[in-house]
């Protein structure tokens, strides 16, 4: 059972030690802050201490992942930088609460993911300090693999559910509505309709003034943005109210496309609606723009078929996107006005 639990908790330190450094390097590479809403919010600290403490983290987590035998030097270090991390995030969670129920954000599934870190944390340092010195075993070590393996799923698919399903919406310039399948008749899937009765409230409501819609042209000659536009004005929104983008062939041309709108009016001020667990993409594409959204998740109203497959395909995506939003810049087109369809 020793070996058991050591294993669990040298694997998850691992995981979490090495995506601390790697975040901290995205970080810096591409907003060059340490709020990123995947890890535990750092914003109230300065930048330079924010970024010696993430990386102390990261050290300190790795090197006993792969050495927990430790001297008194190391184990106090390790157990005070854990504790305050541990801190740190029972801070995000009083904030989210706070903020939740101020109503400045709402959640399908109310719980935090620096609640999950707070036990995490909580957990590393008991370990740090109770955890006494013995030799691995082979099993352990088979199983420290495992683990880590695991987190890779488990991490995204977290912050998926969570960050996928809270509602970020407040009062804004602009609305983005991400499309997909409309049929050749015209009428939109049950998808598309999703999106766009959560774009279409959120003008209703006055929190937008202008719904810019960004799909592309299938094989067929099929317009997305075309199905959306005609469902959005036969739900009684005017034609005024839209802008159409048709060169929204995938996340990043659909980002390229309305950040560089956004920029050329000056909005700086805006929803993105998709499904849940297209929104940390989504989040992320923009980020690697330099461009910050805050994310609507779209209606439910029945289950979609071949979503859990959807989901699943997210996880990568999630890692690949969180990469590239600091080491790689989507470069802007420089074709992106002409390709834009006004509609007024």
């Amino acid at each position: 059972m020793k070996y058991f639990l050591r294993a669990i908790v040298r694997g998850t330190a691992l995981f979490f030690g090495c995506f601390s450094l790697i975040n901290t390097l995205v970080s810096q590479l591409g907003s060059s802050r340490l709020e990123d809403i995947w890890w535990i919010d750092l914003s109230f600290m300065s930048a330079p201490f924010a970024t010696v403490l993430a990386i102390l983290l990261a050290v300190a987590l790795i090197f006993f992942a792969l050495k927990p035998s430790m001297n008194a030097f190391r184990k106090v270090l390790t157990g005070i930088i854990t504790l305050v991390y541990a801190f740190i995030s029972l801070i995000n969670v009083l904030t989210y609460y706070k903020t939740l129920q101020a109503g400045t954000i709402s959640s399908r599934v109310p719980l935090p993911f620096s609640l999950i870190m707070f036990v995490i944390f909580l957990a590393i340092a008991c370990a740090v300090y109770t955890m006494h010195t013995y030799p691995s075993k082979v099993s352990e070590y088979v199983l420290f693999v495992v683990v880590v393996a695991v987190w890779l799923v488990l991490f995204p698919l977290a912050q998926i559910e969570l960050f996928g399903r809270t509602n970020y919406e407040t009062k804004s310039e602009m609305a983005v509505v991400f499309g997909a399948r409309v049929y050749p008749n015209g009428s939109p899937s049950a998808t598309v309709k999703d999106r766009m009765d959560t774009a279409l409230d959120l003008y209703k409501r006055g929190l937008v003034e202008k719904i810019l819609i960004t799909g592309g042209v299938d094989a067929d000659g099929i317009d997305e943005t075309k199905g959306m536009l005609n469902y959005g004005i036969q739900q009684g929104v005017p034609k005024a109210a839209f802008v159409l983008d048709n060169q929204g062939d995938n996340t990043d041309a659909s980002v390229k496309n309305t950040t560089a709108y956004f920029r050329e009016h000056g909005i700086t001020k805006v929803l993105a609606v998709s499904k849940y667990y297209h929104l940390p993409r989504i989040k992320m594409a923009y980020r690697a723009q330099h461009f910050n959204v805050r994310t609507v998740p779209a209606f439910e109203p029945r289950p979609i078929a071949g979503e859990s497959f959807t989901v699943m395909r997210e996880i990568p995506a999630f890692f690949f996107f969180l990469l590239r939003s600091g080491l790689r810049d989507v470069g802007e087109s420089s074709q992106t006005n002409q390709r834009l369809a006004f509609v007024f």
